[in-house]
C-alpha cells in the first residue's frame, strides 16, 4: 500500500481499468479477501480495519486522495487483504488489473519514476516507524515522535495532520492512553495541544 500521494494522479485515473463510485461505509472487500486489483483513491477516503482478538476494531491504514492501495499486496506470496477495506466518506476509486499496472508504469512516461519516488517514501516511513516503535515509554515515544517532526517540518509547532486514532496507530498504543499521556504532558508544560496542532515548550 503506497500511502504517499502521486504528482501525475490525472495519468492514472485516465488509464484505468474500472472507476467506481462508493457510498460512505460502502465495503469493497473483506479481511481475507484475495487481492486482485490495485487501487488509486481519486476522491474520498479508504480505511482498511480489522480487529483484535478481544472483538475491539482497529485501525490499520488511511488511504487519501492520489494513493495506492492493494499496490503491493497484489504481487505478495499471499496476496490477501489484512482488513476490511471501507469507504470512509463518498469516495471514487480507480482500479487496474496488474497487467494494466505494469504496463503504465512501463510505456508512460514520468510515472515509474513518480511511483518509485512514492514506495521509497513509504520504505522510509517504515523505517522511521520501526525506529519509533523501539522507543520505551509511552511519554518518551510521543516525545521522539514529535521531535522527529518539528525537524522535518522546521517549527516547533507541528501539524500532526492525522486523527488521534491514527496518531496511536503508528505510535503502538492504545487511543485512550495516547489522550492521557497527551493531557500529562499538556498539564506538566512540555506540549500546548490544539486539535492537530502541537506545539513543543520544553
Amino acid at each position: 500500500m503506497t500511502d504517499f500521494p502521486l504528482s501525475r494522479s490525472r495519468q492514472w485515473s485516465e488509464n484505468a481499468d474500472s472507476i467506481r463510485h462508493l457510498q460512505p461505509g460502502e465495503i469493497l472487500f473483506w479481511e481475507g479477501d484475495r487481492c486482485q486489483w490495485i487501487g488509486m483513491v481519486i476522491s474520498g477516503r479508504i480505511c482498511i480495519r480489522s480487529l483484535h482478538l478481544e472483538g475491539e476494531e482497529y485501525l490499520i491504514q488511511t488511504i487519501e486522495p492520489n494513493q495506492f492501495f492493494g499496490d503491493v499486496m497484489t504481487f505478495a506470496d499471499a496476496p490477501c487483504y489484512l482488513g476490511q477495506v471501507v469507504a470512509e466518506e463518498a469516495t471514487t476509486v480507480a482500479f487496474f488489473s496488474p497487467m494494466r499496472f505494469l504496463t503504465i508504469l512501463k510505456t508512460i512516461d514520468g510515472l515509474l519514476e513518480d511511483y518509485l519516488r512514492a514506495v521509497s517514501h513509504k520504505a522510509y516511513e517504515l523505517k522511521q516507524e520501526l525506529k519509533l516503535r523501539s522507543v520505551p515509554g509511552l511519554r518518551e515515544r510521543i516525545l521522539f515522535f514529535l521531535r522527529s517532526e518539528a525537524l522535518r517540518q522546521g517549527k516547533e509547532t507541528i501539524d500532526v495532520g492525522v486523527s488521534r486514532e491514527a496518531l496511536a496507530l503508528r505510535l503502538g498504543v492504545a487511543r485512550p492512553s495516547l489522550s492521557r499521556e497527551l493531557s500529562s504532558l499538556q498539564k506538566d508544560g512540555v506540549l500546548i495541544v490544539r486539535g492537530k496542532r502541537i506545539q513543543i515548550e520544553k
